[in-house]
């Protein structure tokens, strides 16, 4: 038995921001880091509005960026595939298979005869050869019950028999030859090169400034075919068109609100909110002129192309001013890491669950989906203590809460010691609302013992305190 680590990616997004495929490899890649999730989405917001590149070719570009490649095998029988599967999750590359939905036994589209392409992903991490079982992760299933929990689509976790996913691959030879087969359908992805994190930060914040300020975006583009044809096309009716101008921008834009100060986040979310409302403005027209074969106004377009532009300067020469000059992006950083011992006041036991307090340091990336910590629900106030077990130098510390915003943490103070005894506060936090909070000191600080006290664990949800991960670093 073995299964690799995914996040379910809770109170994040959906397919809407990219599509099935897209979105369904940002999840898999998250096994190799976390934030290559975000980062992902990120990147390809930029590529698809900002370079003319095929849809279908930007996953290549942006693997690429993060040491990862994705590779297509060819699978020849039933049995095959499962010695494949095994063979690929032993050494932990996780792998996606795209099928037609109505092969899948639990799809709405079940042998609809009217589905011919490869149309959904499946994720698989995971297998269990005494049980003849394989994991995998789907976004698609029991939608209607998770809307109404959740604006996201989460990646939930089920498990089908060997002979399910046999019969997936059984029923799907039937509708392809054996070349579409062999260029879709088994997919893995393994890493190449180990890139830092602060690199591809790096990187996204040197395309962010380029895409925005020098390069000219896809609307732009198809305003001025728009001119040319005298005419407006179909495809700006298309839900695909919808989803590259407009949807896919609110990962890209969330994550640069990570990168700002509370005060330049303000500013920047009334730019960024009138932007994404006259972009859609525009959407909506080209889609009605479409339908009602409109007559092309000229000179109407190129006033919105005028206002476009500005648009772009202005978050052009905030964000230069802001992200571009923000020296601890460019700053290496360096994981702590090390035997410890770390206790809590308590642990939530759910069944035979333990949200064990360990959990915050851990990285483990297989068979331990459990990978945060939640106290009981007995008492408001709560704790976690680190002994490092020597002393210590950091100028660096990354709380990471739970990423449902009910759950965030939202008052505690960060202590430490030399002795375990005499303790000195460096930061009090009230009122939180970020699920990732970012302290950064000027001076090194040294210590051996470390303490998070928790007087008020969320919203008012309840007394359980959430910690999904703490991080100490050092920048020499």
């Amino acid at each position: 038995m073995k299964i690799l680590n995914l996040s379910y990616q809770l109170e994040k997004y959906s397919v809407d921001i990219n599509n099935c495929i897209d979105y369904n490899i940002a999840e898999t890649i998250s096994f190799f880091k976390n934030e290559f999730f975000d980062y992902y989405n990120c990147f390809w917001t930029l590529y698809s509005n900002y370079y003319e590149v095929d849809i279908s070719r930007i996953k290549y570009l942006i693997l690429n960026i993060f040491g990862l490649e994705f590779i297509n095998e060819n699978i020849e029988n039933p049995k095959d595939l499962i010695n494949k599967i095994k063979q690929k999750i032993d050494f932990e590359h996780p792998i996606i298979i795209n099928v037609p939905n109505s092969v899948l036994f639990y799809s709405i589209m079940y042998k609809n005869e009217t589905v011919k392409s490869f149309n959904h992903s499946i994720i698989i991490n995971g297998y269990d050869e005494n049980l003849e079982v394989i994991y995998i992760r789907e976004n698609s299933i029991n939608t209607e019950v998770l809307s109404q929990l959740t604006l996201s689509q989460p990646f939930s976790k089920y498990i089908l028999t060997n002979t399910m996913i046999e019969n997936i691959f059984i029923e799907m030879k039937k509708l392809f030859s054996k070349d579409e087969i062999e260029k879709n359908f088994f997919n893995y992805i393994v890493q190449k090169n180990k890139i830092d994190i602060i690199d591809i930060k790096t990187r996204l914040v040197q395309e962010i400034l380029l895409c925005f300020g020098e390069r000219e975006d896809i609307l732009t583009k198809e305003l001025d075919k728009t001119i040319i044809r005298k005419y407006y096309h179909n495809y700006y009716r298309t839900e695909e068109f919808r989803r590259i101008i407009l949807h896919s921008f609110k990962p890209l834009f969330d994550e640069i609100r990570k990168m700002l100060t509370n005060e330049t986040t303000n500013e920047f979310d009334l730019v960024v909110n009138s932007y994404i409302r006259f972009k859609e403005s525009i959407v909506n027209m080209l889609a009605k002129n479409s339908f009602k074969s409109a007559k092309v106004n000229e000179k109407k377009i190129k006033q919105i192309k005028a206002t476009l532009k500005e648009y772009h300067i202005n978050i052009y020469q905030l964000l230069s001013s802001k992200i571009g000059k923000n020296e601890n992006l460019h700053n290496k950083y360096n994981l702590i890491k090390g035997d410890v011992q770390i206790t809590s006041d308590s642990e939530l036991v759910r069944g035979t669950k333990i949200f064990n307090v360990k959990n915050i340091l851990t990285n483990s990336r297989s068979n331990d989906n459990l990978h945060f910590w939640i106290s009981d629900n007995t008492m408001e106030r709560h704790w976690v203590t680190i002994d490092f077990l020597k002393k210590i130098n950091i100028n660096k510390i990354v709380i990471k809460h739970r990423p449902n915003v009910k759950y965030i943490t939202k008052n505690y103070r960060l202590l430490y010691s030399l002795d375990g005894t005499n303790w000195e506060v460096f930061k009090n936090v009230k009122n939180n609302n970020y699920v990732v909070n970012e302290f950064l000191f000027n001076k090194k600080i040294e210590f051996r013992y470390f303490k998070i006290i928790i007087t008020k664990a969320n919203d008012g949800i309840d007394y359980s305190a959430r910690i999904q991960k703490i991080e100490f670093y050092n920048c020499d």
